[in-house]
């Protein structure tokens, strides 16, 4: 071969050589957009890293890969550093990524994005899983930093709102490296712990978004969304928004709007207790009526059917049966006596005066048991009247009055249900159990609602 001559694989060498030898090509900072992408199961990437006049092939290895915290794409914007060489078997240079941060939005954005997209398509924020928050709980607990302004105004407002309501405190860091493991852990023991946890308030005061990014973190919003106890998530500021909203029951807007969420005020508990007597008072009211209703109808119906006129035919219709049972018995003995000869063996055993005396008690057995039949059917009618009296009597006003309830009337006999309908200095009746009592009004004040 020619002196002139170079092989390929000579030149390539050589222009390899030139490559790794300029050190403006050892550490290279590239700006571009991603195409081209694909990811192999070695874990290496292959992408082409373009821009609106050029492109450039990219290798990204898989042990520089793992260090990544996002999920690269077609069309991404990246800023990749790295340095550029040349591919010898393949005959051209090829840019080698040492690092890839997306280009134009934060890291932690597009990993929000992606983690979001993924769990919204497993069903993790479906609002059919979603658990339905308890009226009234007993107990509740609060996931957040013990230390925290977080925590001063949640306890507040649930002891202000509910003071009833007991808390129990599962404190656990909500920023940092520790917070994702002790959030997870402690929604977790919330689920075990004893007594039973009615409902969870899970998060913390206003910051960053990289202050609140434990409640971005996939394990987090999986405690979360596996969480029998519903739980209510208050992270940040209204204008903050995590994953972990996503998959809680219900979100607040701040902690203190959780524990708001989480308990109604007494004063509505007591509103709604009033609001209920009242109801309960018209539905005995109206239950009253209907009983003494069917009471009338009981009695008419009684009456139409004479008790003491059913018992009379019955033991007229009891002396027919005796008499017909006789007259069978005298007539079964007529058709007998001609065969008393053949079957006198049969009367060595049982004479017929025995037989009769069999048939007579089996007739006087039949009629004391039709006797006793008809006088239960009597007894029970009379027992199931009793007991409708007994339970009319039981919910009668005068009943429910004798248990230390009464009734306020006007002048004009008309029932008083609110404060507004008195005036100052005006005479009202109180009605008792046993007897009335005459009061002049000299002060009113209405209860509040709030």
């Amino acid at each position: 071969m020619s002196a002139n001559y170079l092989s390929v694989t000579l030149l390539t060498g050589y222009i390899a050589r030139k490559f790794s030898s300029d050190p403006y090509l050892k550490k290279v900072y590239v700006q571009g957009e991603i195409s081209n992408f694909k990811r192999q199961a070695s874990g290496h990437l292959y992408l082409t890293i373009k821009d609106e006049k050029a492109q450039i092939r990219a290798v990204m290895f898989a042990k520089a890969a793992q260090k990544i915290n996002f999920q690269p794409e077609d069309g991404m914007k990246v800023l990749i550093q790295g340095r550029v060489d040349v591919f010898e078997r393949g005959g051209n240079y090829q840019f080698y990524v040492e690092d890839m941060q997306p280009d134009g939005v934060g890291a932690l954005f597009v990993r929000f994005e992606q983690l979001k997209k993924s769990l919204t398509e497993q069903g993790v924020f479906n609002v059919s899983h979603k658990l339905v928050l308890p009226t009234y709980p007993k107990r509740i607990g609060v996931i957040t930093s013990p230390t925290g302004a977080a925590v001063r105004d949640i306890i507040t407002t649930l002891k202000r709102r509910s003071p009833q309501t007991e808390i129990v405190l599962f404190p656990a860091a909500v920023q940092g490296d520790k917070a994702i493991d002790e959030i997870s852990h402690q929604i977790k023991r919330a689920g075990v712990f004893s007594p039973e946890i009615d409902v969870l308030i899970v998060g913390r005061g206003g910051g960053s978004i990289e202050d609140l990014w434990a409640f971005n973190e996939e394990k987090v919003v999986r405690a979360i969304y596996e969480s029998r106890i519903p739980i209510i998530s208050a992270v940040g500021h209204e204008t903050d928004t995590t994953l972990s909203d996503y998959a809680a029951d219900y979100r607040a807007p701040t902690p203190t709007a959780a524990a708001e969420i989480a308990v109604r005020q007494t004063v509505d508990i007591l509103t709604n207790v009033l609001t209920t007597q009242q109801q309960l008072a018209q539905s005995m009211k109206h239950i009253i009526a209907m009983k003494n209703q069917r009471l009338l109808v009981h009695r008419n119906a009684l009456a139409a059917h004479q008790p003491q006129r059913i018992i009379e035919q019955n033991y007229q219709r009891i002396d027919n049966y005796k008499q017909r049972l006789s007259n069978l018995l005298e007539a079964k003995v007529s058709q007998q006596k001609f065969a008393l000869e053949r079957v006198n063996w049969r009367l060595l055993q049982a004479s017929p005066a025995d037989r009769i005396q069999r048939y007579h008690e089996k007739w006087e057995n039949q009629s004391q048991q039709l006797t006793k039949n008809y006088r239960k059917q009597i007894d029970d009618k009379r027992l199931a009247l009793a007991h409708v009296v007994e339970k009319i009597e039981a919910v009668s006003p005068m009943q429910v009055m004798k248990r230390g309830f009464s009734l306020i009337e006007t002048q004009q006999h008309k029932m008083v249900k609110s404060v507004e309908e008195v005036a100052i200095n005006e005479t009202l009746q109180i009605r008792l159990s046993d007897g009335i009592i005459k009061a002049t009004v000299t002060d009113k004040e209405m209860t509040s609602n709030e």
